[in-house]
Formats: C-alpha cells, structure tokens, sequence
C-alpha cells in the first residue's frame, strides 16, 4: 500500500463543470470527459487540448495527476480540454508487442481522437490549427501514433515517459513530420528506460523501445531541424534533491520543433507540483511543471496586457 496508494490532490474552484460524455466510433460506445470555460466564446476559435492517460488508467485519473492544471489554465487561457477514455484504459498505440486489449482487439483509436477533435469543432468552434495533445507513458505511445499517422491532426504534442519502439517492435513508418513535439524523460524511469531497451509493466513484456536522446533525434531529422548544441538547465528548486532537469533543443527556421527534457533521477512520473503519484513510479522534480511547460509549448499563454 506504501507504494501504491497516494491521496488525491484538492479539486480547484472552476468556472464550469467537468461533464462526462460519450460518442459512437464503430460499434463502440466510447467515454470521456470535457472541460469547457465558462467564458468561452464559439466564434474566439479556441484552442483544444487532449490529454491521453497512462496504461491501467483513465481521463478522471490524469486529470488528478496533473495537479487539475489543465482545468486551471483552461479558465485562464480560454481553451478546451478533453480527458478520453482508453479502451479497457489503455491506447492501441505503434508498439507491435503489448498485450492490452486495445492493442489486441486493434481499437480504432485513431479514429476516436479524429471525432472528438471534429466534435469539438463543430460544437465549440475550436481551431484545427490550435489542436495538441499532452500523453502520459501509453498515452505518449498514442501522441506519437497520431502525429506520425495524422501529420496534419496536431499541431503540437507534448509526451511523458515514452520512447519510440525499437524497429522490431514498430508497427509505423516515420515520413515528414510537421508536428512539433516536446519529451519529458525521467532517467531513473523504472518502466520505460530513459537509455532505451525492455519495457516491463507488472511482469508483462511490451517490447524494446529506443533511448529517449534518439527518440527526439529521429523525429528532429523527420521535421529537418537542427540541434541546437547549448543544453540549458532549468532553476533548482529544491537543495536536498539531487536531481536536475535539461533541456535540449532542435530548431527549424530559428524556432524550437522539437525538444527533450532530461529529468535526472526523475521516475514514470509527471512532473509537477500539485498531485503526488505512487511512489513505485518514482521520483518527481520540483524543478520542472510539465503541464505548464506544456500549454507554454503549445502557444496558448494569453498575453498579458501592458502596464506600460
């Protein structure tokens, strides 16, 4: 229980309720909760933000594990949020090996995420061209899936603790890839190694994956940008964590496509302040806030107006 149990985070005061919904893809009735301000306004265009859980998971459990943070900054950004449901809670993401139902029954969830964007846009107005997901370990599996699938789907994803799987154990190929991609690595992760090799989740077999480093060189070299060589370390927040977090950068036209994150001693965690995680996932830092950086990456940051 010491290493699997934690409490929920407090729920925020939000301007609007989470509501939980359901569409028909195929034969199958799927589920998901949405998160739309109050204040939203159709004909503002706004932005959507899908966030994909983890393996064994589902949208109400993400959405506790980072910290409501998308909800907030939702209220205060004026963007949507969607927390999908994986079948059987888990994605039918590229990796050949994995012995989930998703991956078995071959869910069309490619095609899940293609109609909540369209509902969304229809119902909401929202952007196609401020489209992005946020995916945690199999639900990075997944970003990486719609963006090398969908290379015209999402503008941006930003994926914790996933590697792209070793040739063996790829059901994609990799062309042009024109969504920008932000990685989140832990170097500690005790499920999916940071240096690549082996996937084990209580004692199943998911197959090998690639180093995180070439998991973002691969995808530079799909996007034709270019390594920017200076490493930059974000502020320590905490003096008795030995821990550190870098960030490196691949630029195209002078502007950041693709990026990683090296969160050393860092676990299969999401990195943020708010919500703790079981601690057999490991460590988080106190250094970075992956939901944050995410929405930042994403370019949905409202300027503030000048006091000038």
């Amino acid at each position: 229980m010491y290493l699997f149990y934690v409490p929920g985070p407090q729920k925020p005061i939000l301007s609007a309720d989470v509501l939980s919904q359901k569409i028909t893809i195929g034969n199958k009735v799927r589920t998901y909760l949405s998160y739309v301000p109050k204040s939203l306004v159709k004909n503002t265009k706004p932005g959507l933000v899908i966030v994909l859980h983890g393996s064994g998971i589902d949208g109400s459990k993400i959405r506790e594990w980072t910290g409501y943070e998308f909800d907030q900054m939702a209220d205060v950004n004026g963007f949507i949020v969607l927390y999908p449901d994986g079948y059987k809670n888990n994605w039918n993401d590229s990796r050949k090996t994995a012995s989930y139902p998703a991956k078995k029954e071959n869910i069309d969830d490619v095609g899940f995420i293609n109609a909540l964007i369209k509902t969304c846009e229809s119902t909401y107005g929202t952007d196609p061209l401020k489209t992005y997901a946020f995916g945690y370990s199999n639900g990075g599996e997944m970003a990486y899936r719609l963006a090398i699938e969908e290379p015209n789907l999402l503008s941006a994803i930003t994926t914790i603790s996933a590697n792209l799987p070793t040739t063996d154990n790829f059901n994609d190929k990799i062309g042009d890839i024109s969504t920008r991609i932000m990685m989140v690595n832990g170097t500690e992760d005790p499920i999916v190694p940071y240096d690549g090799g082996k996937i084990f989740l209580f004692g199943q077999d998911f197959g090998k994956v690639i180093s995180a480093p070439a998991t973002a060189e691969i995808f530079a070299k799909a996007s034709q940008a270019i390594k920017d060589d200076k490493s930059i370390r974000l502020a320590h927040q905490d003096e008795k964590d030995p821990g550190s977090v870098d960030r490196l950068v691949w630029l195209k036209n002078g502007q950041p496509v693709i990026e990683l994150y090296t969160v050393t001693g860092g676990g299969h965690v999401i990195p943020q302040q708010v919500a703790k995680m079981p601690r057999f996932l490991g460590k988080i830092t106190d250094d970075l806030d992956a939901p944050k950086e995410a929405v930042k990456f994403f370019n949905l940051i409202k300027k503030q107006p000048s006091t000038r």
